[in-house]
Order: C-alpha cells, then structure tokens, then sequence
C-alpha cells in the first residue's frame, strides 16, 4: 500500500521525470516527421467499412456499457477532422480501454484509420488547411 511517507519520498522523482519529459522530450526524438506530400485526404470508404463492422459483427459486445459508444464518436470524429481534439478529450486511458475492448483484426484497422486522419489533420494544419 502507498503511504504518505512513500508518497513523499517519491516526489521528487516524478518531479525530475515531468521537467525531463516538458524539456527534452527525448521519448520523441528520432519519431519520423510526418510526409504531408504522400498524405491524401479521408477515405470514406474505410469509415463505412469499420462503422458497419461495429454495428454487425459485435465488436463493442464485451465492452463496458459507458465505453461502447466512444468507437463511433472517435470514427465520428476522424470524419470531420477534428480527432486530435476528441482524443485529446477522451484520455489515454479510455483510449485503451477501447482498444483493448475490440477485435485485434478490428483495433489494426481502426488504429491504422486514426493514423492517416491524425496524418491529414497535422499536415492540413501545417499547410493551412490544403492536403
């Protein structure tokens, strides 16, 4: 069990760690830049393709009942450019959770649709708007 006098003691670490992290963010570095000049823009196809999978195959059925809308809202939000914020919302946790909560063959897919919408959002940012 954690006590107060562990809790103390370790403070100091996770301050040091948090200054490391805001400063350096070495756990970054060396992560490939994104080729905005090979991203193309959303593919509606893969969106009906996982939506419809949700809806047919089951695929949220384990799920706990507050998580298995948050598939549609995270696709939802891919589709109208605006995921990096939804995530940003949602949390790593929950993240997980549904990652954890769905088909391996379904969370390969899902997380490779992220991707490329995470992708298009960066460059179309960076670029002003323009894939």
């Amino acid at each position: 069990m954690l006590t107060l006098q562990h809790l103390s003691r370790l403070i100091p670490y996770l301050a040091i760690t948090a200054i490391t992290i805001a400063t350096s963010s070495p756990i970054l570095e060396g992560l490939p830049e994104v080729d905005c000049s090979k991203v193309t823009s959303a593919d509606s196809d893969a969106f009906l393709r996982l939506v419809t999978q949700l809806e047919t195959e089951g695929i949220t059925h384990n799920m706990d009942t507050d998580l298995k809308v948050v598939p549609y809202e995270i696709l939802t939000a891919a589709a109208i450019g605006n995921l990096q914020g939804m995530l940003d919302n949602l949390g790593h946790i929950r993240l997980l959770r549904v990652l954890n909560g769905v088909t391996e063959k379904y969370s390969n897919d899902f997380t490779r649709y992220l991707i490329a919408h995470l992708d298009a959002e960066h460059c179309a940012k960076s670029t002003g708007g323009k894939l």
